[in-house]
């Protein structure tokens, strides 16, 4: 009995090891496509592949976070109505916070970005703008 539970707990552990090695190797994949989406200007294709790497890998650099910004502030130059201008603004406004949790110490200004499309496009009320500039300063 304690042999069948020890090869199962073996088991689950290498399937684990397993499955995060073909992770590591599709994120890797993904921030490559991203690379080269980014560098030909395939911005749609590159917002796809952004959000593909939000959700799936653990480990992005400030280089991930600084390039998908510039890619959401593309897309939201040529956004073609007020809702998808939303859309790509609650993403954008998710890789800002998702920059400041894992590098705290960044010098990006990311919490005034995010309050000036708050602003902007209304999807704050001002009791929650100011109290998130409170929190800031």
């Amino acid at each position: 009995m304690k042999n069948r539970l020890a090869l199962f707990i073996l088991s689950i552990i290498s399937f684990q090891t397993i499955l995060a090695q073909d992770n590591s190797k599709i994120c890797k994949e993904q921030k490559n496509s991203l690379d080269n989406y980014y560098k030909d200007q395939n911005f749609n294709e590159a917002e796809k592949t952004v959000q593909f790497i939000v959700s799936k890998c653990p480990d992005l650099d400030q280089n991930f976070f600084l390039m998908s910004e510039k890619i959401y502030l593309y897309q939201l130059e040529f956004a073609k109505n007020e809702q998808e201008k939303i859309k790509l603004t609650q993403s954008l406004i998710k890789i800002y916070n998702l920059f400041d949790k894992n590098f705290p110490d960044n010098q990006n200004g990311n919490v005034i970005k995010k309050v000036n499309y708050w602003h902007d496009l209304k999807l704050a009320t001002n009791q929650e703008i100011y109290a998130t500039l409170d929190k800031l300063y």
